[in-house]
Order: structure tokens, then sequence, then C-alpha cells
């Protein structure tokens, strides 16, 4: 679904980046290098003298870079084929930088898109967050064994503690897990 939908690719580039809602808002296409399959944070969409606009900084004053999934790869290139004229890589219908509100309207409208083509007997997805996506992406990493420093240095964590957070072990994993313990 995600795929075909016009706001799809915003979806997905937040669960394959981590990125924050406003650095997705922010992102240029001269951001992402295709040759190098590397995508470039540098700023981010929030409060400027007293209404929104882009920052040429991140929350943390860090420039980072994340390299792009095939998937994700894939899915830029077509966003691209339909839009790589516009500088954004997510703008409104004039070619301007998203708002935080227009960017989750739009990502709430994603997900009841979504529900009203699931069949009648499967319940709706919950629609979370924005950042549940930055969340998601932080800890489906380190449950697969990525290492910590990297997974911090993508998300942009000024200290590896906040980046620790994404570590809690669940407890039925780790009921699955201690019958394997055996002192011999």
């Amino acid at each position: 679904f995600a795929q075909t939908d016009p706001f799809g690719g915003a979806v997905l580039l937040a669960f394959y980046t981590g990125m924050r809602p406003g650095e997705i808002a922010a992102l240029k296409w001269a951001d992402v290098d295709f040759d190098e399959r590397v995508l470039t944070v540098r700023g981010t969409v929030g409060r400027v003298d007293g209404g929104y606009g882009v920052r040429s900084a991140t929350k943390t004053k860090r420039i980072r870079h994340i390299v792009l999934s095939d998937e994700l790869y894939s899915v830029l290139e077509k966003m691209r084929a339909e839009s790589s004229n516009i500088g954004y890589v997510l703008h409104d219908k004039n070619g301007k930088w998203l708002s935080p509100d227009q960017y989750r309207r739009r990502y709430e409208a994603f997900f009841h898109r979504l529900n009203s083509t699931l069949p009648k007997d499967q319940p709706p997805v919950k629609i979370m967050s924005p950042h549940k996506c930055r969340h998601s992406f932080a800890t489906y990493l380190l449950a697969c064994g990525a290492n910590i420093r990297a997974v911090q240095a993508m998300l942009g964590h000024a200290v590896v503690s906040t980046t620790q957070k994404y570590t809690h072990v669940d407890i039925e994993e780790g009921r699955a897990n201690i019958s394997k313990l055996k002192y011999n």
C-alpha cells in the first residue's frame, strides 16, 4: 500500500531512516546522493521568528549521513521521477516544504486510507505519532544486532545513553532465552 499511496513514500522514509518529522519535511533532493546511496540530514522544519520555517541545522546541530537500504532507494527513485524538478522531497502543491501541521495531517490521512483498504474482519492499524517511526527504526536495528554507536550516529543522538533506551529486553524474549542458561 505504501508504495502506491501519495504519502506512502514519506512514511517509508520515516521507517527506513529514523529521521525526525521536521527533518523529513526539510529534506531536499540535493541531500540524496543516489550514486553513493546516502542521505544527508542537514536541517529541520520548525519554529522560527514566530512562524514555521526551515532551520539550517538539526536538533543536535549536527549533519549526519544515513545509508539507503535497497527498499528505500527504490522508493526514493520513484518519488524523484515524479517530482525531481521540485527542491524538496516532500512538498505542498506550490513546491514549498511541509509545515509540521501539514506533515501530521498527511501522515494521519495515510493511515485512514490504509485502514479503509483493510478487510472488514481485520482490526484497523492504530495511528501512532510520526515520531514512533523513529523509535521503531532504532528498536528494530538494535534488535537485529546493529552496533549501538552506528544507530546513535544515524539518529543524531548527542550521547549514547539516549540511544540505549531502545535496547530494552522484551520480557517474553527473556523468558525464552533464560531456559538456555545451564551451569555444568
